[in-house]
């Protein structure tokens, strides 16, 4: 996702558009994440905080959670950029969403 050509905030709002369309499709969710993908859930996809790792198991939660919609880059924090975490560079941005009952806000990096 860093070497496409696109600008960090392309890259993101392409991501989050892809990811909205593939809600309840575990094969389409699993080809968004890498197999060493984390996706920590505080209360936004189901009534839990849990932390999930790799693809698989990632989209299998995910196809059968409340679906993420209207996703949307955050107009009040700060721009996607590049930055390095963990050692790896990586697109970060913030995101807002909604579900059937309500919105949220979640980080991502690409």
């Amino acid at each position: 996702m860093l070497d496409t050509g696109m600008t960090e905030a392309e890259a993101a709002e392409a991501w989050l558009k892809t990811f909205e369309a593939a809600a309840r499709t575990p094969a389409a969710l699993g080809a968004l994440f890498l197999e060493d993908s984390y996706w920590r859930d505080v209360l936004g996809a189901g009534w839990e905080i849990r932390t999930l790792a790799g693809a698989n198991t990632i989209s299998a939660a995910l196809a059968s959670a409340e679906p993420l919609s209207v996703l949307a880059l955050d107009p009040d924090r700060p721009a996607p950029a590049r930055v390095t975490r963990a050692g790896t560079e990586t697109i970060e941005t913030f995101f807002s969403f909604r579900t059937a009952i309500g919105r949220g806000e979640g980080i991502l990096r690409l």
